[in-house]
């Protein structure tokens, strides 16, 4: 059923890794590893122009004031910014600036909630913050060792997340820029921090590794609230609906995954979605709850429509477990793990016997 909603939006020759949503305009711009950056029409899903000659691969696209600015990240340290205020109407992107900083290649970017700052990071091991008015670097946040694979800030503006391969998470307060706080994301060191995003309280934050492990982390003192294990590696993406029920997850997998957030930040299982073909690479949900768009190796990015994610959420989770234990055919003790294993006719549940709490799906 979600198989059917999908659109797509076509034109790129190699994988997709980034993508912005311009909700005023309704476009979706997306940045790839054919060295093109790429403006489609969310309507009728055309590609209305493009941005061509980058030295090497194009791994983040943001918004900027207003959407009529546009910066991109790519390889070799390429940091730019873009005039795109006349795109929807017909017109042609213009180059305002190159931002020199960056010794390797931009991995990440975010924009501050009132647009005032744009940082970047990549494999350099270093955060830049940048004025967005003045186009100046205001400060230089180091304290990883490994690539820095993404970037968020708090809702409130006041604080900068960003995790790298160093299997860290970083706070760093934007005023000062100083490091406020250093949680690692990983259970093992060769297991590396991927993806980070604030919930839209800011109370506290989520995380992803390449062990396929979501944590749900309480910003004021760092501790771990809730962990689940998605089946995939290389978690790539997260992004939290705006009421932050609903949590997207998106890696080295075909499939997206939609975890529950309850009062407490605890993650639940909910839903498994069609993603991209091999991998899916950014996730991120759309103008409203009902849709999400993502983008993979599959060349594309893609736009589909999802079931309601409003109140009834937890009931929906109910009644699909309830439906889920009616057809049990089977019962299992798994020793080893310490937890129950249910089969049924379409899928096997992994469940804790102390809480019942659902540890995984497959």
């Amino acid at each position: 059923k979600y198989q059917d909603s999908h659109r797509r939006f076509l034109g790129h020759t190699k994988g997709v890794p980034t993508f912005a949503l311009a909700k005023k305009s309704n476009l979706l711009i997306s940045g790839s590893h054919d060295k093109t950056v790429r403006f489609f029409n969310r309507k009728d899903n055309s590609q209305l122009a493009q941005i061509t000659g980058f030295t090497g691969n194009v791994n983040a696209v943001v918004l900027g004031p207003d959407e009529k600015i546009l910066f991109t990240g790519a390889d070799m340290g390429e940091l730019a910014v873009w005039d795109i205020s006349d795109v929807s109407i017909g017109g042609e992107p213009k180059k305002i600036k190159s931002l020199t900083g960056h010794s390797k290649d931009v991995l990440c970017l975010a924009i501050s909630p009132n647009s005032k700052y744009l940082a970047s990071a990549g494999a350099d091991e270093k955060v830049l913050i940048w004025d967005v008015t003045s186009l100046e670097q205001v400060h230089t946040l180091e304290g990883h060792a490994g690539n820095i694979r993404c970037l968020d800030f708090s809702p409130d503006g006041s604080t900068l997340a960003s995790i790298s391969h160093d299997n860290y998470l970083i706070l760093w307060s934007l005023n000062s820029g100083e490091e406020k706080q250093r949680i690692k994301v990983t259970k093992e060191d060769h297991q590396l921090g991927l993806a980070v995003s604030f919930h839209p309280d800011g109370e506290s934050i989520a995380t992803g590794n390449s062990h396929g492990e979501v944590r749900s982390i309480r910003v004021e003192d760092g501790k771990i609230i809730s962990k689940f294990i998605v089946p995939m590696q290389w978690i790539r993406s997260l992004d939290f609906s705006d009421d932050g029920r609903v949590l997207a997850v998106a890696g080295n997998d075909p499939f997206i995954r939609l975890l529950r957030i309850n009062t407490r930040y605890n993650l639940k299982p909910w839903h498994a979605i069609p993603g991209h073909s091999q991998q899916t690479w950014q996730v991120e949900f759309g103008n409203s709850k009902k849709h999400l768009y993502s983008s993979g190796t599959d060349n594309s990015s893609a736009a589909r429509k999802l079931p309601n994610l409003g109140l009834d959420t937890e009931r929906k989770f109910s009644n699909k477990i309830d439906s889920i234990e009616r057809i049990l055919r089977r019962l299992w003790f798994c020793k080893i793990y310490n937890k129950i294993l249910l089969a049924g006719n379409r899928s096997f549940q992994l469940y804790y016997p102390n809480d019942r709490q659902c540890a995984m799906v497959l």
